[in-house]
Order: structure tokens, then sequence, then C-alpha cells
């Protein structure tokens, strides 16, 4: 045999006809050598299969084996190409993002068209410069213009926004394994879209855009029954979560000498880097992450203190701080119309302590079996809201594994206005696996028993936001609620926070630390 026929479907490539596979290329592939177009057309319909298995109905795919530099540029094939991506186009119009392996001067990148941003994304495992593509480019962008002339389904964008040499794992110099490297990130584009699908089985998520009685309900039984969920139409930009997730990325990247300023051990200081943290897991395992952590606002008095590089990080903070408070302030007026208070009961100084992030980076890690990326704990803030990369996986809910794009968690103490409401204790036990190379991003993943992860890559980065209460303020059941626990100010609800989980760095003060050793003497501070 010499040669194996497969069968493309309409549904697949929108139209009927055979990838002609040598068995030489089968060859190839055995032995990790380069690809042919016709082996990358066939991963791409195994990834529909997979598409279809998992509900994936918003990615879709351009045939690397009909579509390639070729038919763009040779005239003896390129007269039908322009109706061709067309077609491909128009077929796919209901897909938010489209696949396309790209060959060239025998080179594989991958071409990411983002149909409703309009803009177009290249991943190339070795940065070859885009002149070397162009006509690929002026093909697409001419094709884009006719499309949207003809389709009035979507307000689509007028020109093509074109993002060349997307961060990306790189291959080895001298190794021709370009083909390989476009198929690792088509998995990992649609792994990520499968696991979010997932999630959503379980995990409730809320639309902050429907009824404004429906999301009160939503939240309020949610926070009863989970204490935490994701959050959609929320009213942050796209842009604006990529872009502070890049700049952060960016920033632990910088030299050692450029972010050796920002370094200090000093718990007592705001603005930060540091190291593990300040928890002792008592198992064995260490802490393995680099944290910067910064207040935020409010901004015109925060801003001077943030990091001057990347020169980006400010601007994509103040960008993002801004609306990221405004939805947790949000939520918190929904739970308190929720449990009949008024809705501005967490307005003022309930709310006005420190709004802090914390962007976390998790390292490659020679022996990682060892470490953990943060213990279990509960958030000890009025509110967090966590934005987790979609490529970042570890976040852990009570038993279950959490994986989301914009998650809200409620912390301990907006909880302690009112029993009743459950708290989830939120895991980010981000063990590690294997290390890889510059360009890599992080994809930090456990089950149900914390087991090491699966995919092997380099960091990750979570980023969070904290309404915060003044530390001098009261916590106590609001109007009208029953009273079942002692009143405390705020340090002194941490101090039993601390104390409860095991830990001596609580906050300092005779009251807190008698009460601390209550707590550990196993009294629970009810009232007398």
């Amino acid at each position: 045999m010499e040669t194996i026929m497969v069968r493309v479907k309409e549904e697949h490539y929108f139209q009927e006809y055979s990838v002609s596979v040598d068995f030489s290329e089968l060859f190839q592939l055995y032995n990790l050598r380069a690809l042919d177009k016709s082996i990358v057309s066939c991963y791409c319909l195994l990834k529909m299969l997979e598409c279809k298995r998992d509900e994936i109905k918003d990615i879709g795919f351009i045939d690397p084996d009909t579509m390639h530099v070729k038919t763009i540029e040779e005239p003896l094939y390129n007269r039908d190409t322009p109706e061709t991506l067309l077609r491909f186009l128009k077929r796919q119009r209901d897909k938010k993002t489209i696949l396309w392996p790209y060959n060239f001067q025998f080179h594989f990148i991958l071409i990411v068209i983002k149909m409703y941003e309009g803009e177009v994304e290249v991943f190339d495992s070795l940065t070859k410069e885009a002149i070397l593509y162009k006509s690929c480019f002026l093909m697409l962008k001419s094709v884009w213009e006719t499309f949207i002339k003809e389709d009035q389904s979507h307000d689509w964008k007028p020109k093509l926004i074109w993002r060349a040499n997307k961060k990306c794992a790189k291959q080895p110099p001298g190794t021709n394994l370009c083909g390989y490297y476009v198929c690792e990130y088509i998995h990992r584009i649609v792994s990520e879209r499968a696991n979010n699908e997932r999630n959503r089985e379980w995990l409730p998520v809320i639309d902050l855009s429907r009824n404004r009685d429906e999301v009160r309900s939503a939240v309020l039984r949610a926070g009863k029954e989970f204490g935490f969920f994701q959050v959609i139409n929320h009213g942050v930009p796209e842009g604006t979560m990529r872009e502070l997730e890049a700049a952060c990325v960016d920033f632990f990247r910088l030299p050692a000498a450029d972010k050796a300023a920002f370094y200090s051990e000093d718990t007592e200081q705001t603005n930060r880097l540091f190291s593990s943290t300040m928890y002792e897991s008592g198992t064995g395992e260490s802490y393995w992450r680099d944290c910067l952590r910064l207040a935020c606002h409010p901004v015109e008095r925060t801003k001077p203190g943030w990091p001057e590089k990347p020169a980006w990080l400010r601007p994509a903070l103040e960008g993002f701080i801004v609306p990221a408070r405004s939805v947790g302030m949000e939520l918190l007026r929904l739970l308190c119309e929720g449990i009949g208070l008024r809705a501005d009961y967490f307005e003022g100084d309930l709310s006005g302590g420190e709004v802090i992030l914390n962007a976390n980076h998790y390292p490659p890690c020679p022996d990682p079996g060892l470490t953990l990326g943060l213990p279990p704990h509960c958030d000890r803030n009025l509110i967090t809201v966590l934005l987790q990369p979609g490529y970042v996986c570890g976040l852990q809910g009570n038993d279950v594994e959490a994986r989301a794009a914009l998650e809200r968690g409620v912390g301990g103490r907006a909880l302690a206005w009112r029993e009743g409401g459950r708290m989830a204790d939120l895991e980010t036990l981000a063990r590690q696996e294997g290390c890889g190379g510059e360009g890599g991003v992080g994809l930090l993943e456990t089950d149900d028993e914390h087991s090491p992860a699966a995919d092997r890559e380099v960091a990750c980065m979570v980023s969070y936001s904290s309404c915060g209460n003044c530390l001098s303020f009261p916590i106590s059941p609001g109007p009208s609620m029953e009273r079942r626990l002692t009143d405390l100010v705020d340090i002194e609800f941490l101090g039993l926070r601390f104390a409860g989980l095991g830990h001596d760095e609580a906050p300092k003060g005779p009251l807190v630390s008698r009460r601390c050793r209550q707590a550990r003497g196993g009294v629970v501070c009810r009232s007398d």
C-alpha cells in the first residue's frame, strides 16, 4: 500500500473529496519528522470530531491541504482560491474562532481568525518574518471585504487586524517540527474550550445582563450553595483582561535586576514582589510561586507605587482595576438586596479598605511532585475578583475542579454578615510537572486527589483584586439579622481565621492573641 485515501464529508470542509495520504508520510509521522499537509489536514478532522463530541460549536477549521501557499500564489492553482476561502468564512460565520494551519516554504504556522473581533493571530514556532506570508494576508484581507458586504448576519469589523508572532512555544533550533507545534497549538485551543464547556455543567454561571431579579436570585443561590461562581457579560472588556494578563506575564519575564527593587520579605509592605507564601504546609510540601502584590485603589494615589517596567503594566492595571472593582461592588449590592439589606449596605467604609492585586506566577520546578502553588484557603477579604487565564488550570472549590475565565469568590468576611450562606474552600493547588523553554504559557492542573498535572508547560499567572474591609470596623449581623456570634472587629476576625487554619502569622494585638488562643483551644467565639 502506497497511499491511504481519507474521505472528507461535506460537513467538514464544505465539499466532498478525498485526502490522499502517502504511506511515506505516515513513516515520517512515526519517526517524528516533518509533517505533510495531508497529515495536518487529517489532524484537523480528528479535532472536528472532538469538538462535536464535546459540543464545542464555536471553533471552525480551514483545510490546510487545499489552502496553502501554492493555491494562493501560483496562477495554475489560485483561480478558485478566493471563492474557496469565502466559502469557508460564510459556512463558519457562527464560529468565534477559525483555525487555519498554513504551509509556506516548507514551514507551518497557525493562523487564528477571531471572527467577531476582526483579528488575525499568527502562532509561529520559528518566528519568521511576516513578509514571508504576506500573500496569505492580502488574500484574506480581500476576501474579508467581500464577506462583510455579502453577509449581514453580524456587525462585522470593517478591517482585519493582523497580529503576527503571538507568544507561543518554540521548536528547538535545527529541527523540522513546525507541523507538530501547529498541531499542539490547535490541541491547546480546543482543549481549553472543552474544559470550559465541561465546567459549565456544574459551575454556577451568572449572566449579569439578564433581568435584575433573576440575577439577584442567581447570585444569592450561588453564594449559599457554592460560595463562588463565574459571571459573563460583566462589562470588563475582553481586551482589558488579556492586556493585564500579558503585562503580568511580561513583568515576571523581566531580568532579575529589573525586578529586584520590588522584592521584599516584609509582610507589612503593601507593594512588593515575593516568593512562596507566609503559610507553612505542615506536610513537607513547598509552595512554589512568585507573587507581585500591589495596592490598586484609589488609582490616583496608588499608581505611582506600581512597577515602571514593563511600560504597559501601569495602563493595563489601571484599565482593569476600575471596571473589576465596579463588578465586585455590584455583586455586593445584589447580595444585599437578596438577603434583605439595603443595596448600599457595603458602600463607604465597610468596603473602603485597600483593593489588592496579586499576580501569581508558578515557575518551572525541578521536582514538581513536592510542590503546590498555594495552600487550601478561604479568601479573608470581603470579595475576590479572580481573573484566571483560560490556559491556567488548578483552581479547586471544595472537591471539584474549577476552571474559568473570570470568576468571583465571596470571601469569609462577607459571609460573616449572615450565617446560612456557605463558604467554599477555594484551593489553588497548582502542582507542576515538567518544565519548558522561553515563550511557553502555563497549564497547571489537579484533580480531586491533587495529582500532578498531565500537561507539561512553563508557567501560569493568576491575578485577583479584593474589595477589602477596614481592619477597625466591626463584623456583626446586619439589621434584623439573628445574632449568633460575638461581635468582632475585622482584625480580630483575621486572628481567628489564621488560628483556625493553624497559622502563627496572624495580625498582632492583645485581644487578637487571646481570641486566637481560645480558637486553638476549641472555643468557637459564640455569644454569651
